[in-house]
């Protein structure tokens, strides 16, 4: 048992980034996805073809996760708990000792968690699910013996004793608590058969499918940038989504977990057409490139929770203008450094770009260095973001303005044409009622008088012309039958009058 007291907060610092992934197990969920598991539900069974390159020879891998109904599967927070653990190992004692010394005080330190009861005691079930789940494996790769074998029965860990508690002051006079690797972990781990898992990274992901993914893309980026997976393929056995989904739901099951990975810069962003392509009748594949360079979801920074996830836009906002991660963090935790001062250079980097009367740098994440370092003025010709969109917005409203004053005047313009269009038609509809109640002999006298009545000009010339030859055209009628309206109105006229 180890005698060593709990270090504290200030005693002890982990990376990390320097988590450990074991790569068989990297291949499979080791965790249901939801937050719950159905009642009933023990065990999870994963499933995938794999190519024996020793054997030349394509195998079918099969994973098997089997709990006891006391303590149930394991769900993302137990895996948060067992990637902890192994850290702890890994920068302990490098993994050289099966026997991992810790104290739940230091989980919840690595994890971010509160120090409270009830978090131990979440902590204690991870502790004794882990213990009690049952791993079967056929083709394990063995790095070792240089081949697969067929792996059965096993536990991740043997053995727990839990010495410490919930009273912090109490906890520090307490020996450390112990887990041990199974003889079957421990043997994978040491032959090499491990990876580096950023621990940073895979805590900072909230979604249970991003975590998988996260873990199960990294172990397949290695020595290549781009992956393509069929799409019912990965989401099934490799990330554990259930096999009832289709194409259709696992893509959107699958959004929002992505968007995680690109957020974090772990993998590029894509459109839809992009990320999903269609092979067959309901046969999808699914496309991934990886992010060259160090993600952004290093823990910890500084401040509180609100001032963690402030920085940590901060971040990333630097490392989308070109600054790399390591230099982002370090200049969002310099305290001689605001983060307001951060903002206006960013906002100057941008304006530069957006303007075409201003010459970009060449090398943004340089200048953005240089310029929040060594406190570079703005342009005097530089106007602030928020001064931008308030004089955009002062436009806008004036065009906003201009364009309803004109539609005002439009809309005055086309009553008035209307209204003339309305009497107009009034009119017409009188003089033709009043020639309908005319005989054909008094019409005919009618026209001639009202023809004989004009005015000398155009329009007498034109009803005269048309008077004799009606086939002369449509331009002489409209003089025709101006005169015509107009001598029937002033007998209207008149006949009001009486």
């Amino acid at each position: 048992m180890a005698t060593a007291v709990a270090p504290t907060k200030e005693v002890e610092k982990f990376d990390r980034t320097q988590g450990r992934d074991e790569l068989n197990l990297a291949e499979f969920p080791l965790f249901y996805l939801g937050q719950r598991v159905p009642k009933g539900l023990t065990s999870l069974t994963y499933e995938t073809e794999l190519s024996d390159t020793v054997r030349n020879r394509t195998v079918n891998r099969r994973f098997e996760i089997v709990a006891t109904e006391k303590y149930g599967l394991p769900t993302v927070v137990d895996a948060d708990v067992f990637f902890a653990l192994i850290l702890i190992g890994k920068q302990t004692h490098n993994l050289t000792s099966q026997t991992i010394s810790f104290s739940r005080y230091q989980l919840c330190e690595l994890l971010g968690w509160t120090q409270s009861g009830a978090n131990y005691k979440r902590i204690e079930t991870a502790l004794k699910k882990w213990v009690s789940t049952t791993l079967f494996y056929d083709q394990w790769w063995d790095k070792g013996e240089d081949r697969l074998r067929k792996l059965t029965g096993f536990h991740l860990f043997s053995k727990l004793e839990l010495n410490d508690h919930s009273g912090r002051t109490k906890q520090l006079e307490l020996p450390l608590s112990s887990l041990r690797l199974s003889d079957e972990l421990f043997q994978s781990v040491t032959s090499g058969t491990i990876k580096r898992l950023n621990l940073a990274d895979f805590f900072h992901l909230q979604l249970p499918i991003a975590k998988q993914l996260y873990r199960f893309l990294d172990k397949r980026f290695y020595r290549r940038n781009t992956l393509t997976f069929d799409l019912q393929t990965l989401a099934f056995e490799h990330v554990g989504m259930s096999r009832n989904y289709a194409p259709s739901k696992i893509k959107d099951k699958m959004k929002p977990a992505i968007k995680e990975l690109v957020d974090l810069g772990f993998i590029e962003d894509a459109s839809p057409e992009e990320r999903f392509t269609k092979r067959g009748h309901g046969v999808y594949d699914i496309h991934f490139r990886k992010v060259g360079g160090e993600t952004i979801g290093v823990l910890p920074l500084p401040g509180s929770k609100a001032e963690r996830s402030e920085n940590r836009q901060l971040v990333k906002a630097l490392v989308d203008h070109g600054v790399t991660a390591s230099t982002a963090r370090e200049l969002v935790e310099n305290p001689d450094i605001e983060n307001d001062h951060i903002r206006l250079q960013i906002e100057v980097l941008e304006w530069k770009i957006a303007d075409p009367g201003e010459n970009p740098p060449s090398r943004p994440g340089g200048y953005l260095r240089k310029a929040i370092t060594e406190s570079y003025d703005p342009p005097k010709n530089f106007k602030p973001k928020q001064e931008r969109e308030a004089e955009a917005k002062r436009v806008m409203q004036a065009m906003k303005e201009r364009k309803e004053a004109k539609a005002q005047r439009d809309k005055a313009e086309q009553d008035r044409l209307d209204a003339e269009a309305k009497a107009k038609a009034k009119q017409q509809a009188r003089v033709n009622a009043y020639l309908a109640k005319l005989s054909a002999n008094d019409r005919e006298t009618l026209i001639d008088q009202a023809i004989a009545d004009a005015p000398e000009g155009m329009f007498k010339s034109y009803a005269v012309a048309y008077r004799r030859n009606p086939k002369v055209g449509a331009i002489k009628k409209v003089g025709y039958d101006a005169i015509i309206e107009a001598h029937v109105l002033r007998l209207l006229s008149t006949s009001d009058e009486a």
